[in-house]
């Protein structure tokens, strides 16, 4: 009897043991569950946008997820150029991309691009993150199948060339400048006397070294750390452009997730657009310096103005242009 009552005994706490077992395997492929973002960027190691990318945003979303989130960062292109990147994440093959504004999709994004309509950084935070901008980021969102994440920071962008000196904008006369591969910028510089060559980033490093392109814009962290310096060392400080870049997740992708991943997400993001933009801020004259030490000819006596008489012109000219957008903008500054 006593054995009997024994082997019931045991019986009981094995089963007991094994719905415990059960349970708690259970449970733990709930909590365990993982889920891989790719994240494909344009910009190298050094580059504001890289940094945090592959820092901030991958620590923290590994971090505060408890590794629900394994982030592969590819930066430099590795999986494309913008455009590529931009239709793989509307595609989901990618979940997030770093597109500057992409007005081949939206059109009306193509104020972003005109010159000297934003001379500040705070001049393009002001329309990007007010009622004009969530206008044109829905119209973004509804064009790519994706949520956008924020507006970051591309730098002010300047000139800088091969051989002839800017120093004022008829030096642009019948060089052919390399530009992004988005209409208005063909109107921009057409505007103010180059030959435009659209070519992916990528690219502009070899176009540079075969003559393809005599020059480029670009901000000064990004011609640092691509090394443009070594196959054009001109670089003048025309401050001709001043546009944001988008960070897009994909929609599908987003709404998958439970809503404390959603939560993490927007929170990260939330965070690395601040930081991106202070970072670009900080980074802006000592990166100048340091071109400097480096032998770069910075040209610094830039006759700015005679690249603003051409500005308006430009902006009211282009066929890509929303002159009731750009009213708009115009107004919002009184």
């Amino acid at each position: 009897m006593k054995k009997l009552f024994l082997l019931a005994l045991t019986l009981i706490m094995m089963m007991v043991i094994a719905g415990c077992g059960s349970e708690a395997s259970g449970s733990g492929d709930k909590d365990s569950k993982t889920y891989t973002i790719k994240i494909g960027n344009g910009n190298p190691v050094g580059e504001p946008s890289a940094d945090i990318l592959d820092g901030f945003v991958k620590e923290e979303l590994e971090k505060r997820s408890d590794g629900q989130f394994k982030v592969q960062v590819y930066l430099n292109s590795q999986l494309g150029s913008e455009t590529e990147l931009l239709e793989q994440v509307k595609s989901g093959t990618l979940q997030i991309a770093t597109p500057s504004a992409p007005s081949y999709l939206v059109p009306d994004l193509s104020v972003y691009f005109l010159p000297y309509l934003f001379e500040t950084q705070d001049d393009l935070w002001k329309v990007t993150d007010g009622p004009i901008g969530q206008s044109l980021t829905k119209q973004l969102e509804e064009q790519t199948n994706s949520k956008v994440l924020g507006w970051w920071s591309t730098g002010i962008r300047h000139i800088f060339s091969k051989e002839r000196e800017i120093r004022q904008v008829d030096d642009l006369k019948g060089m052919k400048i390399r530009v992004m591969e988005i209409p208005v910028l063909m109107d921009v510089f057409k505007g103010l006397g180059a030959l435009p060559t659209p070519l992916p980033y990528s690219d502009v490093y070899g176009s540079l070294t075969t003559n393809v392109v005599d020059g480029a814009d670009n901000d000064p962290s990004g011609y640092k750390n691509m090394k443009f310096y070594e196959v054009a060392n001109n670089f003048s400080i025309s401050n001709t452009l001043n546009y944001p870049k988008a960070v897009i997740i994909n929609e599908e992708f987003y709404n998958s997730l439970p809503s404390d991943l959603q939560k993490i997400i927007d929170e990260v993001f939330a965070e690395a657009q601040e930081k991106q933009r202070d970072l670009f801020m900080e980074v802006m004259d000592s990166d100048i310096a340091e071109l400097k030490d480096k032998g770069v000819n910075v040209i610094e006596d830039v006759d700015i103005e005679s690249f603003k008489e051409l500005a308006e012109p430009i902006w009211r000219g282009s066929k890509d242009i929303n002159q009731d957008l750009l009213n708009e903008i115009l107004e919002s500054r009184n």
